[in-house]
């Protein structure tokens, strides 16, 4: 696997809650530059909202994926049973999120923070590799979502879809 020491020491630190001084696109467009064609593209397939398998994904990928589509699944699993009114017995890390908040904003916020650590560790070992450079990008993703939470966009928006007449 190529190393991209150049293009990976030049990037912004990233923090969790904090704003990233780089764009999703800006990152890309940078990228695209530095990485091989192969690698750009497996890069450009890895998304907080993708984690269906290809053949072709990286085992860092493959683990992200994994990943994600557990807790989607847990989470899929407890609304269900909560729907019909049954138990579900959820994972225990998503459990105490759960039930430790009513607000909806507040577990989607800690959730996104599972989904950092969860990067956070896969990140060990691998410094200057695309392993690294898929991670920052799924955080940087993680970034725009939390940056994506306006509270006053989503009063608007709650009071327009409360007004809708059926």
């Amino acid at each position: 696997m190529d190393k991209y020491y150049y293009l990976i020491a030049s990037l912004p630190l990233l923090k969790f809650m904090e704003p990233a001084s780089i764009t999703k696109d800006d990152f890309l467009s940078q990228a695209e530059k530095w990485l091989s064609r192969e690698d750009f593209t497996l890069l450009n397939r890895a998304g907080i909202d993708n984690f269906l398998y290809k053949p072709k994904d990286t085992s860092f990928l493959k683990r992200w994926k994994e990943f994600e589509y557990s807790i989607r699944t847990e989470l899929a699993f407890y609304r269900k049973a909560k729907k019909q009114d049954s138990e579900y017995k959820l994972e225990k890390d998503l459990r105490s999120i759960i039930q430790e908040s009513s607000n909806p904003l507040e577990i989607e916020i800690k959730l996104l923070r599972i989904r950092w650590d969860f990067l956070d560790e896969q990140e060990i070992g691998h410094f200057f590799d695309l392993d690294f450079l898929t991670a920052y990008y799924l955080k940087l993703q993680i970034s725009a979502r939390l940056a994506s939470f306006d509270k006053e966009k989503g009063k608007q928006n709650l009071e327009a879809y409360s007004s809708v007449e059926l």
